[in-house]
């Protein structure tokens, strides 16, 4: 059975897609990468992917706790 690439595809987002999806500028996530910190990515040659459903839960993961988040607890 042949894999649909097309579906493939859409579980992956490139670099650019994955700062658009996540408010970061591109360099951000460059520097992140670099640092080996933030979200686990995939290397193919030169193009960097991040599996989506990876990246929505480490964004998800990681929210920045503010004052009323600590009342609420």
């Amino acid at each position: 059975m042949r894999m649909n690439t097309v579906n493939i595809e859409k579980s992956f987002l490139t670099a650019i897609e994955a700062a658009h999806l996540g408010g970061f500028a591109p360099g951000t996530l460059a520097n992140m990468r670099h640092q080996k910190k933030g979200c686990q990515f995939y290397k193919r040659g030169s193009k960097v992917l991040y599996d989506r459903a990876e990246f929505e839960a480490w964004l998800r993961e990681n929210p920045v706790k503010t004052i009323d988040s600590f009342m609420e607890g």
